[in-house]
C-alpha cells in the first residue's frame, strides 16, 4: 500500500519538512513504524516541543533558512493549518478526548494550545504567543507508567496551572490538590539562528 511505504514520495516530503522545522538534516531524523504500520519517526523530546511550538504559533520561520523549493507551498500554508486545527479540533483528536478539550479552551484562555496525545503516556502540547509567554511554549509530557487517562489529566493540569495557564475556575474544581506532585522542569530557549 501507498501508505506504508516509506520510499514514496510524499514520506520523503513530509520527512524533508520535519527536518525544515526543526532546522536539522532530515537524513538524521531515525525511522520506525508506529502500531498502525505506518511510516512515523523518532524524536527527542526538544524536538517534538519545538515542532508543537511551532504549530502553535503558525511557524515562525524567522529563525529557519528559506525553505527548498518543493517545500515552499507548505511551508507557505503552514499558518492555514494551525487555524484548520484550532477551528476543529475534533478532528485532531476526537470528540471526548484530553486534547480536543484543551484545544478547546476548556481549561485555559488567552493562547491558542495545540494538543495531541500519543501513545503510552504521550502528552504534547504548543501554546501560541501570549502575556505570560510571548514566544508560545512547546511542551511534552510523558508519564513512564503509561496513559492511564486519570493521572496524566492531572498532572497536565497541574503543569498548566504551575505554568499559570490554567483558568481559574478550574483550579478550584481540582479536588485533588492533596496528592503530592513533584515535577521536574527541563527548560529550553531553543536558539534562533
Amino acid at each position: 500500500s501507498l501508505y506504508l511505504d516509506p520510499g514514496q514520495p510524499h514520506f520523503e516530503r513530509m520527512k524533508k519538512l520535519l527536518g525544515y522545522l526543526l532546522n536539522e538534516d532530515w537524513n538524521t531524523i531515525p525511522q520506525t513504524t508506529d502500531g498502525c504500520r505506518l511510516p512515523n519517526y523518532a524524536f527527542a523530546p526538544t524536538q517534538l516541543a519545538r515542532l508543537y511550538l511551532q504549530l502553535a504559533t503558525g511557524l515562525d520561520s524567522s529563525h529557519l533558512p528559506a525553505p527548498p523549493p518543493e517545500l515552499k507551498d507548505v511551508v507557505a500554508n503552514f499558518p492555514r493549518l494551525a487555524e484548520f486545527m484550532n477551528k476543529y479540533p475534533q478532528y485532531v483528536g476526537g470528540d471526548d478526548r484530553f486534547d480536543t478539550q484543551l484545544m478547546r479552551n476548556k481549561y485555559t484562555d488567552g493562547a491558542f494550545i495545540f494538543a495531541k496525545e500519543g501513545a503510552d503516556g504521550l502528552l504534547t502540547i504548543g501554546v501560541s504567543g501570549c502575556p505570560l509567554y510571548p514566544q508560545g511554549l512547546g511542551i511534552v509530557i510523558k508519564s513512564s507508567s503509561g496513559d492511564d487517562q486519570r493521572y496524566f489529566t492531572l498532572i497536565a493540569l497541574e503543569l498548566l496551572d504551575k505554568l499559570k495557564l490554567l483558568k481559574s475556575s478550574k483550579r478550584r474544581e481540582n479536588k485533588l490538590k492533596h496528592l503530592n506532585f513533584q515535577f521536574h522542569f527541563e527548560l529550553a530557549e531553543f536558539a534562533r539562528k
